[in-house]
């Protein structure tokens, strides 16, 4: 968690996550990223625990985004792109 006093700023989106679902749809969330955890505006309203983050892959020498700690299985793909 971002806590101190970033947690008190205002919450500004610095990214969307594009999820692409089997069935055709799409869902957007849009995040801000603080020390590689990645808010939501529900999480950052409600200083909870983020679901999403950015770490480093050293051997492919990549960004990954996980959800819970996991690449994302519930969507058929998905994307990260800077808003």
């Amino acid at each position: 968690m971002a806590g101190g006093e970033a947690m008190n700023n205002p919450f500004r989106p610095t990214h969307r996550i594009v999820l692409e679902h089997r069935d055709g749809t799409r869902k957007v969330i849009l995040v801000q990223l603080v020390d590689g955890v990645a808010y939501t505006k529900a999480e950052w309203d409600s200083e909870t625990r983020a679901d999403w983050e950015c770490v480093w892959n050293e051997e492919q020498q990549v960004s990954e985004w996980l959800f819970q700690g996991e690449v994302p299985s519930f969507c058929f793909a998905y994307s990260v792109w800077p808003v």
